[in-house]
């Protein structure tokens, strides 16, 4: 699931930098907390996410460019929960057009992939070997710029980065990843400068990381993408839904956040977003936890979000999808417009049915100033929440009248929330 962002044109003046003001913005430090206030805070997300789960369970021209040795490591056996993860994904993707239980260690989908997808042939035997190596953990880093080497002429115009995120590490100590959007988030940058190619890569460093790889430890109770290997046990589930307010891996995009002056950040489909510096790659804090505002009603909090967030055609600034979990007052799909101070605009918003927590991977934008978005029958159980992994739980819901896809539009030029 990596994802690549912005090959821009640099301008002359501009030089490496994202704007003076921008910069300057980025590098403010949040404020220190109080650990009563942070006890508190996750206190409270946990008894809400607990409550909610128990109270709803019932009932023109090509030119062609090769980098090598862009990506030098050494071959490596394979992890023992590769396999496992494979199942995964495979079995994930089966789930979602089914209600039949899901067994994570049946099925190899991806190594059908990585055998050709069911052709034969020198070359497509060699693409299924390179596609089976996103799943081979990768530790290293390129901390200083290499330049590769390269075939080929690039024109005299272009110049700049190349962003990309992606997962790296899935095993911990004793416990690993079986799911490839659970791996530990790596950046990865290529510059095209005076016709070069330089490269480097660092690690986000996110609490997940720290305690993975610099402390050795097992991969965090937390809710996962999939489950993990060995799985938890029913109190290490409980555990993990009051940790995951903690959760801070987002191995999935990276996105200027605000618009052009505001800071970078690596994102995911949880309602976080890590900051890093464009130019060296260092992980700057994380930057969801001091916006400006909430957007969520009384009672409420934000569960998901999607990793794909898109510049508003009307303000330039950031618009992103949440998905507000409310006991209280019910749950909401929401739209937001966050500018590059980190205040926060409700633009859209639709009730959802008494315990509906729907799937949304993205959603769209139109040049006209309208917001497209499409709930799909495809949900998460309440339930689930005390499954400590989610992905395995989703139900196709659209055998019946009223489960069928709703599409909304909202116009982003007026004040109102509702759909037009």
């Amino acid at each position: 699931r990596s994802s690549s962002k912005r090959l821009s044109r640099e301008t002359a003046g501009r030089g490496g930098g994202g704007g003076g003001e921008g910069n300057s913005m980025c590098r403010r430090q949040a404020r220190d907390t109080s650990p009563c206030v942070l006890v508190s805070a996750s206190c409270s997300s946990f008894l809400v996410l607990v409550l909610y789960a128990l109270a709803t369970s019932v009932p023109g021209c090509a030119m062609r460019v090769e980098l090598k040795n862009a990506f030098c490591s050494p071959p490596r056996a394979p992890l023992p929960s590769q396999g496992l993860m494979r199942d995964s994904c495979r079995e994930s993707l089966r789930h979602a057009c089914t209600k039949k239980p899901v067994n994570h260690r049946r099925g190899a989908f991806l190594h059908w992939l990585s055998a050709g997808g069911g052709r034969h042939g020198a070359d497509e035997d060699i693409r299924g070997k390179a596609f089976s190596k996103w799943w081979e953990e990768s530790r290293e880093q390129t901390l200083v710029p290499k330049k590769l080497q390269h075939k080929g002429v690039f024109p005299s115009f272009l110049n700049g980065l190349l962003l990309r995120n992606g997962p790296a590490i899935w095993s911990g100590k004793g416990r690993s990843y079986t799911h490839a959007f659970d791996g530990l988030a790596k950046l990865t940058k290529f510059e095209v400068k005076e016709g070069e190619v330089w490269y480097s890569s660092r690690f986000v460093r996110s609490q997940w990381y720290k305690r993975m790889v610099e402390e050795e430890e097992d991969a965090p109770k937390a809710i996962s993408v999939g489950p993990t290997d060995p799985p938890l046990n029913q109190l290490d589930k409980l555990l993990a839904l009051f940790n995951s307010d903690s959760f801070d891996n987002a191995p999935v995009n990276v996105h200027q956040l605000g618009g052009q002056l505001g800071p970078w950040v690596a994102v995911t489909d949880a309602p976080l977003a890590m900051e890093f510096d464009r130019e060296t790659l260092e992980t700057r804090g994380r930057l969801d936890k001091r916006y400006v505002n909430s957007v969520c009603q009384l009672g409420g909090l934000l569960l998901f979000s999607t990793a794909h967030p898109l510049p508003c055609p009307v303000t330039g600034q950031t618009i992103n999808y949440f998905l507000e979990l409310n006991v209280l007052q019910g749950n909401r799909a929401l739209l937001v417009r966050t500018d590059d101070k980190l205040a926060r605009q409700l633009v859209g918003s639709v009730r959802l049915a008494a315990g509906e927590i729907p799937y949304v991977h993205s959603f769209g934008l139109t040049r006209t100033g309208k917001a497209i978005l499409m709930l799909c029958p495809l949900r998460m159980p309440p339930a689930a929440l005390l499954n400590g992994s989610f992905m395995p739980s989703l139900e196709w819901c659209g055998e019946g009248e009223g489960d069928r896809t709703r599409i909304y539009v909202f116009d982003l030029k007026e004040s109102k929330v509702e759909p037009s």
